[in-house]
């Protein structure tokens, strides 16, 4: 799902993965018209959502990344221990940045794939909700620096 520094995240069940570019317009306007001139865009975002399920528990990387801003991929504490510390001065500002790719096949198509691949996404928080008799998953929303598409011949 993810990658974090060199290590390679991976899930069992992915659903409902969602990667929204939009940007902020600016119109301009002029007195020689009513109508607008020109409009520019700025400031991309890229809204990225989705939810997952069947992740190794002895590696909970995703939550173990965001909590500590990419200092551990073992268990974080609550204090100021160097690298697993949440409160240690290098995690405190810090901000786990993940890769994020999805593969399709388009029913229409019988010789493309296309992967689309979420760049620098950081989410704001991990859900860690445990109920009864369901699988447990989480639902992950975050923001990406900008997305990229990649057409190949070859797949999964």
């Amino acid at each position: 799902m993810g990658t974090a520094a060199s290590d390679s995240i991976t899930v069992g069940a992915v659903q409902g993965i969602d990667m929204s570019p939009s940007f902020e317009h600016v119109e301009l306007y002029g007195m020689e018209s009513v109508m607008r001139l020109a409009v520019a865009k700025h400031s991309l975002k890229v809204k990225v959502t989705c939810k997952y399920a069947m992740w190794d528990p002895q590696a909970d990387t995703i939550l173990n990344y965001v909590m500590t801003g990419g200092g551990t991929t073992g268990d974080f504490t609550g204090d100021t221990t160097t690298t697993t510390g949440i409160d240690a001065p290098a995690n405190k500002n810090a901000v786990a940045l993940f890769t994020m790719s999805a593969t399709i096949h388009p029913a229409d198509s019988t010789t493309l794939y296309y992967t689309i691949t979420a760049h620098d996404v950081y989410f704001e928080g991990v859900p860690f909700a445990l109920t009864q008799n369901e699988f447990i998953t989480r639902d992950l929303s975050g923001t990406a620096k900008c997305i990229s598409l990649q057409k190949s011949t070859t797949g999964w």
